[in-house]
């Protein structure tokens, strides 16, 4: 079974909807005049559509993409955090508040968790470590510094084709 056959009966979804997906993942500005006319239905219908996609939870929000490193923050860190396992929602709930924290996620293996965090600076970053490090429940931690980013993106839209 082909991808979009296996997302269409898992979620229900028309050509038209992923077609509507595709294109507001390539450009989130176009108005639903605009996108009427690539899906070829009236803007009220794509409104509809789209819509229905928020309400099912597929379109999260519509959003800008910024560039962190236009903004001064030039550091990009992964951040493996192991905790004690009576703390870990506790622990999971004190990263999430950290601002610098842009992503955590509950991973397998030998840490609890990763945590993708932006700074400005090496001690920028280091502040973040502290931080992190005062968080009842934290046992250790082990920092990777992204020096490149080789591939990194929030556009799935090649993989509703």
């Amino acid at each position: 079974m082909s991808q979009r056959n296996r997302i269409q009966r898992e979620i229900e979804l028309s050509e038209t909807d992923l077609k509507l997906l595709r294109l507001l993942q390539e450009n989130a500005d176009l108005t639903y005049a605009e996108l009427s006319k690539h899906v070829n239905l009236s803007p009220s219908t794509v409104y509809v559509r789209i819509k229905r996609l928020k309400e099912m939870g597929i379109i999260k929000r519509i959003i800008a993409e910024i560039d962190h490193t236009r903004l001064g923050f030039e550091v990009k860190a992964l951040i493996f955090i192991e905790a004690e396992p009576k703390k870990l929602s506790y622990v999971a709930s004190e990263l999430r508040k950290l601002p610098n924290v842009v992503a955590l996620y509950d991973i397998t293996g030998d840490y609890h968790f990763v945590a993708i965090a932006i700074a400005k600076n090496n001690n920028d970053l280091a502040k973040v470590l502290d931080d992190i490090g005062t968080i009842d429940g934290v046992r250790n931690t082990k920092t990777a510094v992204v020096l490149r980013i080789l591939k990194e993106k929030t556009n799935i839209a090649e993989l509703l084709k």
